[in-house]
């Protein structure tokens, strides 16, 4: 089964296009993760990556910045 388009879509790419990040809240099992992945260019998983602990440090985030801009 492949993704069901959602009301919300045309608005969430319309609010990620304009800021490049989003907070998306709304009920358990309503289809956030879906719909935002539709969309993403990246993903980061705080409930389930191994290396959260390390993404969220300074020297992490400046190091991925300079090899995207390598």
């Amino acid at each position: 089964m492949g993704y069901a388009k959602r009301l919300t879509d045309n608005e969430l790419l319309s609010k990620l296009e304009s800021s490049g990040a989003l907070l998306i809240r709304g009920a358990k099992a309503c289809g956030k993760t879906e719909s935002a992945k539709q969309f993403a260019k990246s993903v980061v998983r705080v409930d389930t990556d191994d290396n959260i602990d390390d993404m969220m440090t300074t020297r992490y985030r400046n190091k991925l910045h300079a090899q995207r801009w390598s």
